[in-house]
């Protein structure tokens, strides 16, 4: 759906990853969020890998280590950690959007993909309020599994779900 939209100049994917299932007290992730993140990275090479691409992640260890394995499945790709990526209790708190927002928004002036490696409630809301301010509607998800992402055509507005079978 095209609507007049006030997109960055390069971007065409705003790409949202659920940092993959970690160990509760160790919080590092397990042998199976591992797995699930690796199927998720080798898609990501077969889909993005001659595009131009920025990776953002969350300060959290389990959101690193997502972006770690990202990382090495597409070429040892750099990426930036913030603190504005990590939601709390269900939370994404206004000025914490605005920076996300920017965020997503200065990477995607120069690359075509954006990939965040974030937490359940980014991955469920962070499209449909970032759609907002770029005249888009893009839904909500509920419930996104640990490891698995959403991927969003930010010039039609379709929205994939990759949820990796390990």
């Amino acid at each position: 759906m095209n609507n007049d939209k006030k997109v960055v100049p390069a971007l065409k994917f705003l790409v949202l990853v659920r940092n993959g299932e970690f160990h509760e007290v160790e919080n590092f992730l397990t042998s199976r969020g591992t797995r699930k993140v690796e199927a998720v990275g080798r898609e990501f090479a077969r889909r993005f890998g001659q595009r131009r691409i920025a990776m953002l992640c969350s300060t959290t260890q389990p959101a690193r280590q997502t972006a770690e394995i990202l990382s090495k499945k597409l070429g040892d790709l750099p990426f930036e950690q913030h603190p504005c990526f990590h939601s709390e209790y269900g939370h994404i708190y206004p000025s914490q959007l605005e920076d996300a927002v920017r965020k997503v928004d200065a990477c995607g002036v120069d690359h075509e993909v954006v990939i965040l490696s974030t937490h359940r409630e980014f991955v469920e809301q962070f499209p449909a309020l970032w759609g907002r301010t770029h005249d888009l509607r893009l839904p909500k998800a509920v419930n996104f599994p640990h490891g698995s992402a959403r991927i969003v055509d930010v010039l039609n507005g379709w929205v994939t779900k990759l949820i990796p079978i390990v």
